[in-house]
């Protein structure tokens, strides 16, 4: 299985419950973040998810936005979509009279990437710098096919690029980490939520078609694990 660079405990040996997904998982995939809650590496990019779709609905964007052109978070087909993602963490969010308050109904969700960062200590500089990276790298590709006139007119990946393009760089910074935290620990596509794996076909992100096999890392982990003198 695929581990993280912090090494806290032997590899396999249970460090806490996930809050997500209630899995035990140990200190090479899963941390106890800021705020004392424990959550595995796999249930992450759900979370970094949600926060997008939260950042897209908050009030004043939902106002300033309620009669704008269509591919705006006045589209209900890109409404819909951001709906989708905060469910990812709150499932039983919903819209209540046209109000959808994002951070007043999931506030433990980070709004930044760099929050996000912060309230992960436990993963040290060397994750940092590879994540930021590699979400970096993907927010250009997933801009320049949101840019696409081809790919928006897609029946299927159309509202997800259209979302792209409704939201801020944070929430867009936010989206393209937790794809490249499903590419970087080879998350099978079967496993994930509907809305991830439309997510990522839409933003054209390859994933795995199957779980990683044995111990080993995949490569894009096991060079920040060197790098922190993780897990070996």
């Amino acid at each position: 299985m695929p581990r993280t660079p912090m090494g806290l405990c032997a590899v396999g040996e249970p460090l806490g419950t996930c809050a997500n997904c209630s899995a035990f998982a140990c200190g090479h995939h899963g941390a106890r973040l800021v705020r004392g809650t424990f959550l595995c590496i796999f249930c992450e990019p759900q979370i970094q998810a949600a926060a997008a779709g939260a950042q897209g609905l908050t009030f004043r964007e939902w106002v300033a936005q309620q009669k704008a052109a269509p591919g705006g978070l006045g589209d209900p087909a890109v409404t819909g979509v951001a709906v989708q993602l905060v469910r990812l963490a709150e499932p039983d969010f919903a819209t209540v009279a046209g109000r959808a308050a994002g951070g007043a109904a999931a506030p433990h969700l980070p709004m930044t990437l760099t929050e996000w960062v912060r309230d992960h200590p436990d993963y040290g500089p060397a994750f940092k710098t590879w994540l930021e990276a590699r979400a970096d790298n993907l927010h250009k590709q997933v801009d320049a096919r949101a840019k696409d006139p081809a790919a928006r007119a897609h029946p299927e990946h159309g509202p997800y690029l259209k979302f792209w393009t409704a939201v801020g760089p944070e929430a867009q910074r936010l989206l393209a980490a937790a794809l490249a935290l499903l590419v970087g620990t080879e998350t099978p596509a079967e496993e994930l939520p509907d809305v991830l794996g439309a997510v990522a076909r839409a933003y054209g992100v390859a994933l795995a078609t199957s779980r990683h096999a044995g111990d080993g890392d995949p490569a894009s982990l096991r060079v920040i694990t060197s790098a922190s003198g993780g897990a070996g």
